[in-house]
């Protein structure tokens, strides 16, 4: 049976379709031993693909179709070059990292490269697309040139490459091989260059090709392959295919195949972990780094108070306990790694969190200043973040600015060396969603089609295989053929990014471990997160959070406003139960909150009235989907605010120090770990470890029998056991920290809204589509003056002094980069003709000035500006028509230069409702001011309209059906001021129609 030598999975982004699972069993039914990856330019599924070989008993051979040409060329010819050995897997490895220095619009080998790196490679000569092939069809005698070079650079590793197809050049290549290869004594292979699997994942690979060109499947002239042949064929299939070829020719290109994949042989092995830890320079002996960096940062935490109310022997037994593990798990390394950037970042003004995830379970974290959440005092566990039982490394995620991740990085690079500090790959695949819209849009379906039938999606339909069996009217609007691609397309890799968080630190240069890609000059590591902490890697999570830059700007702003100096780290010492943190969590203005956003968050603290910390992290956990009790809560929660009690099971007091916190309802991952530790029959090490296990049935015996020796009867044990068929629950280390910041920005908008707001405003900016509006809107409900910039007074960030909030500069409409520069290189400014005079029209440019003016920054000279734009025009001798100044030509210039208004709304004077608080299925009536008309004919062919409103608390869309548009289409016109009577269903549905008067 033949080998296949030439096999592209989804690592071939957007052009191989095959799954590497599939792959084996195809390969295994066929009766084959060995198969080879071979993906265009990289190893991204070379890990998986090994363990997926290993698990069916089959070969994995280890390879890559690279890209070749010469520094000084534009070409981009085809090799394919696989591992025989370990030695070639590292060359491999190194060879896909150094084509990045020869990169045209991919990355190439250069000759020099390969010949340095060959050893322990095979050679095969590759497609149509070769080097060989390219000069074949130049001249014959060029192609024979090259043949002798590749045979001199691998000697007996190089083979030459027929395949089995029926392209219309392959023929005649494939003859020519086949003479050369006679004539040199050159091995010759076939392989099929397999983009799918099998014949029928023809239409879906083609499918998936017009995905990553951005093309249609109508599209004429699109790159497609011209036939449907480049499956994994049967011998029979490629004798077939190959028959104009001399069969005992043909035959001994079958056999080279297993010679290839005989001489292959990689394991790819984990690393011992400790040798993959790096050093942190200078210490020579970790554990009692550790162990002094701790008495340290434990007097300091003391002398804060941070245990008051709690036995110091508690906190010192665990502080012992925590080490010891550290220490016998081989991670203290690890541990100073963390605290050296840590405090490395806090030294050098660098905004950090107060830790993410499961970390906030460590006294030792704590005591670092890794974490600021004090873990016996709000019972989170040492055993969620670094279990005992398990041979896994601590996972420390730290959150850092947003702004200034950067510098943390070059700092790790300056420290452990350049090539020692990789980013790491994120795949993203295709999931439900994903390949229903970008295979609806390859078959040519309206945006407005996609849109609606991934809406109808109930929650519930996960994969393409529920949507048929569950929606069949979906998959009746879809069709056959696209259902059908959808289904072979589910899965697989379609994206490969950079991991928002994850940076891999290795003791030697990271291609030494890993395959490495580059891109715009940054390294990340082509095997995600858990290969390579599966393979004794250790990657450190640093999350860019903006919420940080918005604390550091609003600390500035406080010490600029009421010289009170404090920093990041001082807001992790607030008084978290403060009452004036849940008045202003409990007026329903959320939409500055860290975490509590989104409408559900809205909805969970609408019921629960939160009024201490406690609810706060409760918060944090329920208004995330899966927490099967999050209702049963809110319904306890309720009771017992009502009544002093809620409904208790029989068994409640042997569990009542657990669930009391949550009102009888289990939330917490920690809980469950709790339970079965009392029990007696579990340690907290192995309940952790039931986290990750689907069926927990097994192990109802063992809990049963624990709880009757501490007094449950069995059915009672029993009815405790049957919750933990919960699905997911919260992580109470995570809820805690994340619910420190939801208090911090509730303490902040209590105490500080402007400064708070002028933070949070600013950091807005840096998103692809900031909307300013949105925050505007909070300001206004809160009483916060909205300044518009002022030429002398603004800068590039929004201002809050102790008037209110004062709009950047270049928020305006054209000013640009150099004209910003210019502006703040030559205040201040005493007058308008002055800022002319300093500012060069180079920089500062006509349509520049112009929007400066309407926008209103020249009005601490003139506030009206009509004229200041006339003395411009006129300075410019030019005789250009100027709008007689008024409120609505002011606000017709704001909209123009910042895309809404600033110091005057068109409806101030009225009284103004927010929409979205107005419950779905009421009526209701508005002020508003019509954005946008957009006429639409119905069914019935009558014209209907969709209109977008705002009343400067907030903007809605409404719907106007034909026969209300009939009655009022004089009315419903763009700047219109209109009171709108109708029904809230999302939209308006408008009845009937006012003027404003």
């Amino acid at each position: 049976m033949a080998v296949h030598l030439h096999v592209h999975t989804s690592g071939s982004l957007l052009d191989g379709a095959c799954d590497c699972h599939k792959v084996m069993e195809m390969v295994k039914s066929q009766g084959e031993t060995a198969v080879a990856i071979t993906d265009h330019g990289s190893m991204i599924k070379a890990y998986e693909f090994y363990k997926e070989a290993i698990n069916a008993g089959i070969k994995p051979i280890i390879g890559c179709e690279f890209y070749t040409g010469e520094h000084d060329d534009h070409n981009r010819f085809h090799l394919i070059l696989l591992a025989k050995n370990n030695k070639g897997l590292k060359n491999l490895f190194l060879l896909l990292n150094k084509g990045y220095s020869n990169f045209y619009y991919k990355p190439r080998l250069s000759r020099q490269m390969i010949e340095k790196y060959k050893e322990g490679l095979i050679c095969l000569s590759a497609c149509l697309g070769s080097e060989l092939a390219k000069n074949f069809f130049i001249k014959e005698e060029k192609a024979e040139q090259q043949i002798k070079y590749m045979r001199n650079v691998f000697g007996e590793d190089f083979y030459l490459e027929i395949q089995a197809n029926t392209l219309k050049n392959q023929t005649k290549y494939n003859n020519f091989l086949q003479k050369m290869s006679l004539k040199f004594k050159i091995p010759t292979v076939v392989t099929c260059d397999a983009h799918y699997v099998s014949k029928s994942d023809y239409s879906a690979q083609d499918t998936m090709q017009c995905m990553g060109i951005k093309k249609k499947k109508s599209d004429e002239n699109r790159m497609k392959f011209e036939t449907n042949d480049f499956y994994l064929k049967t011998d029979d299939e490629i004798k077939k295919t190959l028959q104009y070829m001399d069969s005992d020719f043909v035959q001994q290109c079958i056999n080279n195949t297993k010679i290839v994949a005989d001489k292959c042989d990689v394991h790819i092995e984990q690393y011992d972990a400790h040798e993959m830890l790096p050093a942190l320079p200078g210490v020579k002996d970790p554990d009692f780094m550790l162990r002094q960096l701790c008495n340290e940062g434990f007097k300091r935490r003391l002398n804060e108070g941070a245990w008051k109310g709690i036995p110091i022997k508690e906190v010192t037994d665990r502080v012992r306990y925590e080490l010891d593990v550290i220490k016998q798990k081989g991670y203290p390394g690890y541990f100073l790694i963390v605290d050296d950037f840590t405090k490395w970042c806090k030294k050098n003004g660098i905004p950090f969190g107060g830790g993410r995830g499961s970390v906030a379970g460590s006294e030792i974290a704590y005591i670092l200043g890794i974490s600021e959440a004090e873990p016996i005092k709000y019972g989170l566990l040492f055993e969620r973040f670094l279990n005992p039982t398990r041979q896994s490394p601590p996972d420390i995620d730290s959150d850092v600015s947003w702004l200034r991740r950067g510098e943390i990085i070059q700092y790790l690079i300056d420290k452990y060396g350049k090539d020692n500090v990789c980013h790491i790959m994120a795949e993203g695949t295709l999931s439900l969603k994903q390949v229903i819209t970008k295979v609806m849009t390859v078959y040519s379906f309206e945006p407005k089609v996609i849109r609606a039938t991934t809406k109808e999606i109930p929650d519930t339909v996960t994969t393409i295989a529920q949507l048929k069996e569950h929606c069949k009217d979906i998959c009746n609007k879809i069709g056959e053929k696209a259902l059908d691609d959808m289904t072979r397309l589910e899965g697989l890799m379609a994206i490969a990014s950079m991991h928002a968080a994850g940076i891999l630190i290795t003791p030697k240069p990271v291609i030494n471990y890993f395959p490495v890609r580059v891109k715009d000059d940054i390294p990340i590591c082509e095997w995600h997160k858990k290969i390579c902490e599966g393979l004794g890697g250790y990657k450190f999570d640093m999350l860019g959070l903006k919420q940080l830059d918005i604390y550091d700007y609003a600390l500035k702003f406080i010490y600029k406003n009421y010289g009170k100096k404090m920093t990041i780290q001082d807001l992790y010492k607030i008084d978290f139960n403060d009452p004036n943190i849940y008045k202003f969590l409990n007026s329903g203005n959320l939409e500055s909150i860290f975490q509590f956003t989104g409408e559900s968050a809205k909805q969970v603290i609408n019921q629960m009235k939160p009024g201490n910390f406690d609810d706060i992290m409760v918060a944090e956990s329920i208004c995330r989907p899966g927490v099967k009790e999050a209702q049963q809560y809110l319904k306890n929660k309720k009771d017992f605010m009502e009544k002093g009690s809620f409904e208790k099971p029989s068994y409640y007091d042997f569990v009542k120090d657990i669930l009391d916190e949550s009102y009888g309802c289990i939330v917490y991952q920690e809980q469950t770990l709790m339970l079965f530790n009392k029990s007696g029959n579990f340690t907290l090490g192995e309940a952790d470890k039931l986290r990750k296990v689907h069926d927990l049935e097994p192990y109802r015996e063992r809990f049963v029998t624990g709880w009757m020796k501490n007094g449950m009867t069995e059915e009672q044990a029993n009815e405790l056991f049957n919750r933990f068929d919960l699905g997911y629950c919260f992580n109470k280390s995570h809820a805690c920290v994340y619910g420190m910041h939801s208090a911090i920005s509730a303490w902040f908008m209590a105490y500080y809204p402007k400064e708070y707001m002028a933070g949070a405003m600013t950091i807005e900016l840096t998103s692809q589509k900031p909307n300013i509006p949105a925050f505007m809107k909070t300001c206004k409900k809160l009483g916060i003056k909205l300044i518009p910039p002022s030429i002398n007074d603004s800068s590039d960030i929004f201002v809050a002094n102790k008037e209110g909030i004062i709009f950047p500069i270049n928020c305006i409409a054209g000013v640009g980069e150099s004209a910003y520069l210019s502006i703040c290189k030559n205040k201040p400014y005493n007058s308008f003709h002055e800022f002319l005079i300093k500012n060069p029209k180079k920089d500062v440019k006509k349509t520049c000035v112009v929007n400066l003016i309407k926008a209103g920054v020249f009005d601490c000279f003139n506030s009206n500006r009509s004229i200041l734009l006339s003395d411009y025009y006129n300075s410019r001798n030019e005789d250009t028509e100027v709008f007689f100044y008024c409120d609505e030509v002011q606000m017709m210039y704001e909209k123009e230069v910042f895309g809404f208004t600033i110091s005057i709304n068109p409806l101030d004077g009225y009284v103004n409702k927010d929409f979205l608080s107005v419950e779905n299925g009421t009526n209701t009536v508005i002020n508003c001011m019509v954005t946008s008309v957009k006429e639409h004919k119905d069914k019935k062919g009558n014209t209907m309209c969709f209109l977008e409103l705002e009343n400067g608390v907030c903007q809605f869309s409404g719907v106007v059906f034909s026969r209300t548009y009939n009655l009022y289409k004089n009315l419903l016109k763009e700047g219109m001021k209109l009171k709108l009577i109708g029904k809230k269903d999302g939209s308006l549905l408008v009845n009937k129609v006012e003027v404003l008067t």
